[in-house]
């Protein structure tokens, strides 16, 4: 009868001990309570074995949420399609999310898109990128340009995977 007890109370035992092992480091860690800033650094997001796009910045601030990144003065920045570049950027200002790694960049934005060996510029004050699809979208007022040629384009979307573009309402004149 002692043995059985024993035998009853060195399982109970083991199987505590077990448990107690199995929870340990699974305790939720509360988030960090201040926001954590880097200073000058870059951020990159990939696509199968290719990175997707890539920037320099001054400053970037991981909000509470832990996913989320304000990020100033973004220079450098540059989309590539199948790693080689496509589209250059700078902006003064971006939010980033890390999960899906989309973001949208406001201030004075620049874009120089090289295509079929033209270089075309993009000037406006907000830009969306969304990597799923590969998609860069303003959906506002942008400054178009190719060389001394200038045109106000309204809502645009540039398919970076398959090499198109969409235009909204166009405003002014240029010679092809």
């Amino acid at each position: 009868m002692v043995k059985r007890l024993a035998l009853i109370a060195t399982i109970g035992l083991l199987l505590g001990l077990g448990f107690a092992l199995w929870r340990a480091g699974q305790e939720d860690l509360p988030p960090p309570t201040d926001l954590q800033t880097m200073k000058e650094g870059e951020a990159q997001g990939r696509r199968a074995q290719f990175a997707s796009w890539q920037f320099t910045y001054d400053s970037a601030t991981t909000l509470q949420d832990g996913v989320t990144q304000e990020i100033d003065g973004i220079h450098d920045g540059v989309y590539l399609k199948k790693g080689k570049p496509f589209v250059r950027m700078r902006a003064q200002r971006a939010i980033y999310n890390s999960l899906t790694h989309d973001f949208t960049v406001n201030g004075p934005v620049h874009f120089d898109v090289e295509d079929r060996g033209k270089v075309r510029t993009f000037d406006t004050t907000y830009a969306v990128w969304t990597d799923s699809n590969q998609t860069l979208r303003i959906p506002g007022d942008a400054t178009v340009g190719s060389g001394r040629e200038r045109l106000t384009v309204t809502d645009i979307t540039v398919d970076l995977s398959k090499g198109q573009y969409t235009i909204g309402k166009i405003q002014g004149a240029a010679q092809p």
